[in-house]
Order: structure tokens, then sequence, then C-alpha cells
């Protein structure tokens, strides 16, 4: 009976040893893959591309919502009646505009100021929270406003998705095409604009003298983009 008993409790303390190993072992894992997770949160962290990843999905987001409004035979949506799902879309958008100050405050934070922080830079990101909030507080940020919402979220997306990529030290081979569809779609909303003030204003229902904001804005970054850059 003593012999058995001893067997009995041999078998047991390797049992108990066997479960404390596999447990410990687990554990290490559990461990391990938290570290890994932690270094690479605090990897994007440092990379900013949590930043460009957020920044894609809000603009995906605005782009698929105001697409509904898109027509081939009415580009501009001019003299689209006010609707509530564009005012709410071109607020989100408004949203971005602040999200875009994380780019001044990482250049600020990288010691980059030189490089990057132009008259460009700093003007856009100064300015166009400010016009948009004026639009919104007017009660205008709604009809054919939503192209200028539509237009800049898409180029957005493209933006930010090649500063993703660079954040990874991939080379973007469509950086140039980039820079051409920005200057594009400042002459788009140039022309948009200047369709309303001179061409459509009977059947347009925006205001007039807020579209002299729009022509006067994209002719600054029009000038600041193309000549002030060489």
């Amino acid at each position: 009976e003593e012999l058995l008993f001893n067997l009995v409790r041999m078998v047991l303390m390797k049992l108990r040893s066997l479960r404390k190993n596999v447990v410990l072992k687990n554990l290490k894992n559990v461990f391990i893959k938290f570290n890994l997770i932690k270094k690479m949160v605090i990897d994007i962290i440092k990379s900013h591309c949590w930043k460009n990843i957020l920044q894609i999905i809000v603009c995906l987001y605005v782009v698929y919502g105001l697409s509904q409004f898109l027509s081939i035979y009415n580009l501009f949506g001019i003299g689209y009646d006010y609707h509530p799902n564009i005012e709410y879309f071109i607020k989100i958008h408004y949203f971005t505009k602040y999200l875009d100050w994380f780019d001044t405050l990482f250049i600020i934070l990288n010691n980059k100021t030189q490089k990057q922080l132009s008259f460009l830079h700093l003007f856009h990101h100064s300015t166009i929270n400010i016009i948009w909030g004026f639009l919104i507080w007017l009660g205008h940020a709604n009809g054919t406003v939503f192209f200028g919402a539509f237009i800049n979220s898409f180029i957005h997306i493209l933006m930010y998705s090649h500063y993703l990529l660079t954040s990874f030290n991939i080379n973007n081979p469509f950086k140039k095409i980039l820079t051409k569809l920005q200057i594009i779609q400042f002459y788009l909303c140039l022309l948009h604009s200047i369709l309303i003030l001179f061409y459509y204003k009977e059947i347009s229902n925006y205001p007039i003298k807020l579209s002299w904001i729009q022509f006067l804005y994209q002719l600054c970054m029009i000038y600041l983009f193309t000549y002030r850059l060489k």
C-alpha cells in the first residue's frame, strides 16, 4: 500500500510539474506576443502611420457618402437642393481639416520646419478650416458645395496613402502624378466657382457672394502651388 501511495504521489507531482511548465510556457508565449504587439504599436505611433490610416478611412467614408450626389450631367451639382446627407458628410470633411493640423505638429516636433513647413502649408492649414466652419455656421455647407468636399477628400486619400507608403520606406512611383492631381483639383474648384458666378447664377441656389470666397481662395492655392513652390 505504501508503494502504491508513493507511486500515485509521484504521478501527481509529475502531472503538477508538467502543468506548471505548460502554464509557464503559455505565459511566456503571451508575454512575447504582447511585447511584439507593443513594439508594433510604438513603431506605428512613431512613424505617424496611424494618422495616415485614420485620414484614409475618414476620407474614404466622405467620398463614399458624397458619391451618391455625383452626376456626369451635372458634375458640380449646381442647383442641387440642400440635403441633410450632404451637410452631414461635409461636417465630417470639416473634421478632417483639424486632423491635418497633426501634420504641422509632427513637422515641428521632428525639427523639419525649414524643409517642410512652407508658407503654402501654413496658409492652407490655417485658413481652410475657417472657411468650412464659416459655411457650416451660415448653413450653406450644402448643395453644390458637396463637390469641393468630395474632390478634396478623394485627393486626400491619395495623399495619405502616399504618406503611409513612405512611412514604411516604400517608394511611390506615382508621386509626380499626385502633385498634378492636386493642381487639377484647384482648377476644377476654380471652374466650379466661375460657373456659378458668371454662367449659372440664375439656377444656382447657392449665395453668389460665397462663391467669390471659393474663387479667390482657389486662385491663391493655384498661385502658391504652381508658382510659389518653384
